[in-house]
């Protein structure tokens, strides 16, 4: 009878370090698995802020021109203009004439296509965004 509940217990002390230990290399992983997300999202966040600083490159490249010449949009047709330069043209051809936003690039569809955000100046929240086809030359809205 002793040898049974000596043979009981050493059963269940057993199944509780078997659980113990999973749980402890799954908290491991876990907490791997989040070092990588963390990682991630480090390298997202670098990649937002690099996008940012491109555009407003292109903004202030864009502001330097018109206020250099009068005929900036005739000298820009004339020019051999870069894809995202002639997608933010497209979509401010649709937006219109407005000087309280500016265009910036948030990325690329898996086609290909431009995605084109309206944004404004003093907020740079975002008043709408464009998926622009450079090869049909249109944008699509949507709010």
């Amino acid at each position: 009878m002793k040898k049974l509940i000596v043979f009981v217990i050493a059963i269940v002390l057993t199944i509780g370090l078997g659980i113990a230990i999973g749980e402890n290399i799954n908290g491991k992983s876990v907490s791997t698995s989040s070092n990588k997300l963390d990682e991630k999202t480090k390298n997202e966040i670098k990649n937002v802020d690099n996008t940012i600083a491109e555009n407003n490159l292109i903004q202030n490249n864009i502001t330097n021109q018109k206020d250099e010449n009068n005929t900036t949009e005739k000298v820009k047709e004339d020019k051999i203009q870069t894809d995202l330069e002639r997608a933010v043209s497209i979509v401010k051809k649709d937006w219109g004439e407005d000087t309280s936003v500016y265009f910036s690039e948030d990325g690329r569809t898996e086609n290909e296509e431009y995605i084109i955000c309206v944004r404004d100046k003093n907020t740079t929240s975002a008043k709408a965004w464009y998926i622009v086809d450079l090869e049909k030359g249109t944008a699509e809205r949507w709010d």
